[in-house]
């Protein structure tokens, strides 16, 4: 008689159904907690990775956890990736780049790039490598250029010199690493080109630039 009466069947079905709904909140915080888990492992052996790498390069794990950290707090405050900017740091450094400068060198080259990840590689490759050779060439500062920065802009303005005449010096092999350097820094120090580049990129994107206010 129980199971015909109306009631009865009504408090059932609202039984089985909130008995089903504890059953599917449960499965699904049991999948969100193990992709919690997941993750967290995943960024263990992650950042276990990257410090051996540095381990090797650097040949000191002290140094290789000083370095790492200082990649993390970049990273926290710009647009880059830990994976972008450890991919940087790694390159400086496979070009001989001084562990010291790396961080200062990623971050003018983040602030030239604007924020984009594909672009920061490309001036990091460019500049690396034209510090392992010491001198500018064509190639590599069209890497540059492809990525939205001449550096041979800054050089005429600090040399007064054509560009025609800068040409040349570079083909002939005559204009050093040193120049390009202090190129990058013009650009990139108050008042030049692309002063807190990172910044004002984020800032567009997050749409409270004060260039596109009004």
């Amino acid at each position: 008689r129980l199971n015909s009466d109306p009631a009865e069947k009504s408090t059932s079905k609202w039984t089985v159904a909130a008995g089903q709904m504890i059953a599917d909140f449960a499965k699904k915080a049991a999948s969100e907690l193990e992709k919690v888990v997941k993750s967290g492992v995943d960024y263990n052996a992650t950042m276990e990775s990257y410090l051996t790498n540095f381990k090797v390069m650097l040949g000191d794990e002290q140094l290789a956890a000083e370095k790492l950290e200082e990649i993390r707090r970049m990273a926290a405050s710009t647009p880059f990736s830990l994976s972008d900017l450890t991919e940087g740091t790694q390159t400086l450094l496979q070009f001989g780049v001084a562990a010291d400068d790396t961080t200062g060198v990623l971050k003018r080259l983040g602030d030239i790039s604007l924020g984009n990840a594909d672009k920061l590689q490309t001036l990091v490759r460019a500049y690396g490598k034209m510090s392992s050779a010491q001198k500018v060439t064509l190639e590599n500062v069209n890497m540059m250029i492809d990525a939205g920065f001449n550096p041979l802009n800054q050089i005429c303005d600090a040399t007064g010199e054509s560009m025609s005449a800068l040409y040349k010096r570079i083909s002939d092999g005559k204009v050093s690493f040193n120049e390009l350097e202090a190129a990058v820094a013009a650009a990139t120090s108050e008042g030049g080109q692309f002063y807190n580049g990172m910044l004002e990129a984020s800032q567009t994107f997050s749409g409270f630039s004060p260039h596109m206010r009004g």
